[in-house]
């Protein structure tokens, strides 16, 4: 009995813990790697040396819970961390803000970097500043209110001009159809049937122009975020997102 309570108490001893929560987070279990790597935390004493192996485990901790985008948790366990001199720190610290897109909160710990502050520049649209590090910024846009008058002009022409080809086409077809329905009633003066068609193509057509200026939006916004994230894979910053 005495012999089975020794090799329990050396099974959950902070080195084979963390060992145990190494593996598990490599096979992408993190929910319960961090209750070992929790294990091991509250094993150690705080004395000595051991407060440095602590913030080593309270960092693997935190970057699990980035991965889980539980970042309350995480500044729980940043507010653990002993040494906060470190850049690491900073950067730990500050990418738990910008992951929140607390971004002015984010700039006063990455201040020390002049990437990371046009990271944060490039995120909230300050292309300008961004450009100082990232170099320029270009990409595809369309106005939304061109597409819309297009759109007005001739139905369906917005999406078309906002990318989305076949969608313009649906558009136009259903605004054809709805149009030539309301002309034949009217020619044959069905009037239940005027009223009916009149109102099925005011309906088309002001979504076809409403639908025009979304795709504009949306084009500018895709391409925009196809931008941003080129550039945050040519200067490696992509490796620090969950």
């Amino acid at each position: 009995m005495l012999i089975f309570l020794l090799l329990s108490l050396n099974a959950f001893t902070p080195e084979i813990t963390v060992d145990f929560a190494r593996k598990l987070e490599s096979e992408g279990d993190y929910y319960r790697a961090i209750l070992e790597y929790k294990r091991a935390f509250y094993l150690l004493p705080d004395s000595g040396s051991y407060k440095y192996i602590k913030d080593d485990i309270a960092y693997s901790i935190v970057k699990l819970y980035e991965k889980l985008h539980d970042f309350d948790m995480a500044e729980v366990y940043l507010d653990k961390i002993r040494d906060r001199t470190t850049e690491n720190y900073l950067f730990e610290r500050g990418l738990v803000y910008f992951l929140k897109k607390d971004y002015d909160n984010a700039k006063r710990f990455w201040k020390y970097s002049d990437t990371l502050t046009a990271w944060i520049a490039l995120r909230e649209g300050r292309f300008k500043d961004a450009e100082k590090v990232f170099g320029k910024i270009s990409y595809p846009h369309r106005v939304p209110f061109i597409a819309a008058f297009l759109s007005g002009v001739i139905p369906g022409l917005g999406k078309v001009y906002s990318g989305r080809l076949y969608d313009g086409i649906y558009s136009f077809i259903l605004n054809a159809g709805s149009l030539y329905l309301l002309y034949d009633a009217k020619k044959h003066n069905r009037k239940a049937e005027t009223y009916l068609y009149s109102a099925l193509f005011l309906f088309f057509y002001t979504g076809n122009i409403y639908g025009s200026w979304i795709a504009a939006s949306k084009f500018n916004e895709y391409h925009l975020n196809f931008a941003i994230k080129e550039k945050e894979i040519s200067f490696g910053l992509w490796k620090y997102l969950p």
